[in-house]
């Protein structure tokens, strides 16, 4: 387990490291970031190691935290968005569905890479077949990139954005993606670095 922190445009500082981590399915990875630059790192909801991020300069202004995963097609992001955390749930659930393989509840994940200097890609899980769409959005919310909407099978699907718009590359900036699958709509943020 890495612990990093980023300052834009596109410094990434390694505060440390959790080693000899290992999970497998059904187990939970979960983090939570304290007042004072603290960073808990949990598996199955059990403590398994603090690292500091004090150093950073957003620490104690409101910095935000976020998991992403290596290697890890078959995750589960839940409740994630901020706020403040009452106990040590994990956030990230690699519990597959034992019926089917199929999930069981329409999720998007976030970007990955994410910042990134070209594209980006998400996993989109469907309970079932859905008409979906994708576009990504500026920060003022005008389109800058579109792709057609198609039916997609239920199942579990990687949806790529190359960092293009319509005029070419699209500039450095954090984006919107735009993910609507039947009446559902999912917004996700993305940083473009160049």
């Amino acid at each position: 387990v890495f612990v990093y922190s980023f300052t834009a445009p596109s410094t990434w500082t390694l505060h440390g490291t959790i080693n000899g981590v290992t999970f497998a399915a059904g187990q939970q990875f979960g983090a939570r970031a304290l007042s004072d630059g603290t960073v808990q790192v949990f598996k199955n909801g059990a403590l398994i190691g603090t690292q500091s991020a004090a150093p950073w300069a957003f620490a104690t202004q409101g910095g935000r935290i976020g998991l992403s995963c290596s290697q890890a097609t078959a995750s589960r992001f839940d409740n994630f968005g901020g706020g403040n955390l009452t106990d040590s749930s994990a956030v990230l659930d690699v519990r597959p569905d034992p019926q089917s393989g199929m999930p069981a509840a329409l999720a998007l994940s976030s970007p990955f890479p994410n910042p990134t200097r070209g594209g980006t890609a998400l996993s989109l899980a469907l309970p079932q077949e859905a008409e979906v769409s994708m576009s990504v959005l500026d920060v003022q919310g005008r389109e800058v990139w579109r792709e057609p909407a198609r039916r997609y099978a239920a199942g579990r699907w990687t949806l790529k954005w190359d960092g293009q718009g319509a005029r070419g590359v699209a500039s450095t900036g954090v984006y919107l993606v735009r993910v609507r699958a039947g009446s559902q709509v999912m917004l996700r943020r993305v940083a473009l670095l160049h």
